[in-house]
């Protein structure tokens, strides 16, 4: 009996000293990496044109984000949204999206060398559709060497997008890397949000558009929501469970007034539509349905104190809103109709194999600049492009990441994994919502993560392994 009773104990004792440990090292390397940050920054500013100083900065923060790959991955994803204004900072002639691929891809390796190759390679169900995909657009440009932006379309959709869509299911592996995935948007979200500026068109951070912002912040309140929902890690958190509430608040208000502030149409269409569907999904799963209810009001509570505290946001929607039937946008508007209807034209006229990878730009005669017009529409670009075969390599990527999450979210049992899946899946719907209005198929590049996330959910699921330690005095009783 005693020993039972000491076992009883010990098993007590880690349980709750290793869930202090699991909070403290999410924790930990989070706040690392913010006073690194700082830190770097506000040296740079001292050092500036000191290329040796800037260079060891470099390999610092580098060695930071192999360590943290699904940081590094946030940033790569992100990268056209800041590049800019790094570029004249830091005077780097590169491309910073190739650096950060770079440096990710080292991270790729270094868990290969730690856990095997079997670690990074992705479902046959992702890796087979986005395969077949980048081989049709890569032999239509071959075949259409005369298209600057059809070649250049191919290529980075092979290299950099399909990075894009195979490192989640690398470095995304676990409930805490997700985690720290989802604080890392947040954070991204804020930043835009404190530097951005206000522009005729919206708010705009970075030097990016407002449609870039907006999209970004939109993809934070969505992450916001999921620590929201998460119950207070016992026991013994770091911080007070009412002061993460209010601090968790709060952050949504300052999101949601730049996501409002941003003026971007598609963005809240994207967003709206996305957390609809994810919460009539558990609704009729019966899975999460009191998270699916708790997220509508806390969204439409956000909404509420945005209006009150800065109702110029607001305004700013509304107006965006209100140009799109009457006024300057009705002219965007009715080119994108435009746009849409060509690219219907083109298709009907070559079903098959389509006019070619970047050969919208070229039917509509603007002269093939190495930045290609295109329908904004992910389906309608690739079929008048890529034809039939095109479309339905898309469609089925597509599908399977997105029946993936659904399986998923259906099999799950436990809170975090209904959680986890909900999350994904409503990141999914949002970034593929958003490719119906904006973007080539390499601007949405978020949208091929988000389907990596998709085929990363069973392993997240999963977790990683956890200790079971021999309790002292053998387990007998």
């Amino acid at each position: 009996m005693r020993n039972a009773i000491r076992n009883m104990q010990y098993a007590g004792a880690q349980r709750e000293a290793l869930c202090v440990k699991r909070n403290a090292s999410f924790w930990v390397p989070i706040a690392a990496i913010v006073v690194l940050g700082i830190v770097a920054l506000a040296l740079a500013q001292v050092v500036f044109g000191n290329t040796v100083a800037l260079v060891g900065l470099g390999v610092v923060l580098a060695a930071l984000l192999v360590k943290y790959p699904e940081v590094c991955l946030l940033l790569f994803l992100a990268a056209g949204i800041f590049k800019a204004e790094l570029v004249t900072f830091t005077h780097i002639n590169s491309d910073l999206t190739v650096i950060l691929g770079g440096i990710l891809i080292l991270g790729i390796v270094v868990r290969i060398l730690s856990h095997g190759i079997r670690s990074v390679i992705p479902p046959r169900r992702l890796l087979v559709p986005f395969g077949l995909l980048a081989a049709i657009m890569v032999l239509s440009a071959l075949s259409s060497p005369e298209s600057i932006y059809g070649r250049e379309k191919a290529l980075r959709f092979a290299t950099l997008t399909g990075l894009a869509a195979f490192a989640p299911f690398a470095v995304v592996n676990s409930e805490a890397k997700l985690r720290r995935l989802l604080l890392a948007v947040i954070g991204l979200g804020l930043l835009m949000v404190v530097l951005g500026r206000a522009t005729g068109e919206g708010l705009s951070a970075f030097g990016s558009t407002h449609i870039a912002t907006g999209r970004i912040i939109g993809l934070g309140l969505i992450s916001l929501l999921y620590f929201l929902l998460r119950k207070t890690p016992n026991p013994q958190p770091l911080v007070p469970s009412w002061l993460q509430r209010l601090l968790l608040l709060a952050t949504g208000l300052v999101l949601g007034f730049g996501f409002l502030h941003s003026g971007s149409r598609g963005t809240l269409v994207a967003i709206l539509a996305s957390l609809a569907f994810v919460g009539l999904l558990s609704i009729g799963l019966r899975k999460g349905r009191r998270w699916a209810l708790a997220g509508a009001l806390l969204l439409a509570g956000l909404l509420v104190g945005v209006t009150l505290l800065a109702p110029h946001a607001v305004d700013m929607m509304n107006r965006r809103i209100s140009y799109t039937f009457s006024g300057p946008l009705a002219v965007t508007a009715q080119a994108r109709v435009d746009m849409a209807s060509a690219a219907l034209d083109m298709f009907r006229e070559h079903p098959l194999t389509g006019t070619g990878v970047g050969g919208f730009d070229l039917v509509l005669g603007y002269g093939d600049a190495a930045r290609g017009v295109y329908p904004h529409n992910i389906f309608l670009e690739v079929g008048a492009e890529l034809g039939l075969a095109g479309l339905a390599a898309t469609v089925l990527l597509i599908g399977f990441g997105l029946w993936t999450a659904v399986r998923e979210l259906q099999r799950a049992r436990a809170a975090p994994q209904i959680r986890a899946a909900m999350v994904v899946l409503a990141i999914a719907t949002y970034f593929l919502a958003n490719a119906m209005f904006s973007g080539d198929l390499n601007d949405n590049r978020l949208l091929f993560a988000a389907l990596g996330l998709c085929a990363a959910l069973p392993r997240i699921g999963q977790g990683g392994p956890h200790p079971n330690p021999r309790p002292p005095g053998g387990g007998g009783g």
